[in-house]
């Protein structure tokens, strides 16, 4: 369904995969995304988990909060919460998040604060080349929504208005 949603100009250039490694503990595996062959994201449990347990420590050094397991808790929904707004995910909630991109409105999903769905927003055949010159994306909005608005913009012939910004 996800490959039906791709612009016309895109096919065979973006793909999104998953696997699942079933002899693993839990049957962990990965969601990624690959442009030109080349992989551009991925979420993976492991990955994830353990990313979150570093800014977790991070935190609670830099607050200088060891010992109290309140403050463990919510350095640990602080990190979560930078996480899930970086984009760095596992592959539970990336598999989450592109099950509720198939039911947002594209004008939702160009909107949403969420960069797996904004990004995959962007390249949705959805989206005319008269609403992709008007977008404003730039390097500020997250790497991957920048560079998948760079690919399309490419792939359409279009001169992005907000490129460089």
């Amino acid at each position: 369904m996800l490959r039906q949603r791709l612009a016309e100009s895109l096919r065979g250039r973006v793909g999104i995969y998953q696997a699942r490694y079933r002899h693993s503990r839990e049957e962990l595996g990965r969601i990624w995304i690959e442009v030109d062959k080349v992989e551009v994201a991925s979420f993976t449990t492991t990955g994830a988990l353990r990313r979150r347990r570093e800014l977790t420590d991070d935190l609670m050094e830099a607050n200088n909060s060891w010992g109290s397991t309140a403050a463990y808790h919510q350095a640990d929904h602080d990190a979560l919460e930078l996480l899930n707004r970086a984009g760095e995910q596992s592959d539970y909630v990336a598999w989450d998040d592109l099950e509720s991109y198939l039911s947002l409105p594209i004008e939702q999903a160009l909107t949403s604060t969420n960069p797996l769905i904004r990004s995959l927003a962007v390249v949705d055949r959805r989206i005319g080349k008269r609403r992709l010159k008007s977008l404003r994306i730039s390097k500020r909005d997250h790497p991957l929504t920048f560079s998948l608005y760079s690919l399309r913009c490419d792939a359409e012939g279009i001169i992005p208005s907000a490129l460089d910004v």
